[in-house]
């Protein structure tokens, strides 16, 4: 669901198909962390986020409309820096 949100919000025109293809995400445990990593394959992925002040960008995007529905799912919380919860 998060990729396919990814894939189809990415606000990049396509020229190749490349990029919007390329974007991937994978879940996998550390100990007591479940760890979820959304990332670019193609080379030029990390310009497509920060060019001209992140208005390519989708990463961050995806993640912060989803993270509150994850972290909901997995039984955790969400914090603000200041360690109030949200």
């Amino acid at each position: 669901m998060i990729l396919a949100y990814a894939q189809a919000n990415a606000p990049w025109a396509d020229r190749t198909g490349d990029a919007r293809a390329g974007l991937e995400v994978e879940v996998y445990s550390d100990g007591d962390s479940v760890i979820m990593d959304l990332y670019h394959t193609v080379e030029y992925g990390l310009w497509l986020e920060v060019i001209q002040n992140g208005r390519f960008a989708i990463i961050m995007p995806t993640l912060e409309q989803f993270a509150p529905m994850v972290f909901e799912d997995a039984g955790g919380r969400i914090t603000s820096v200041e360690g109030e919860d949200i």
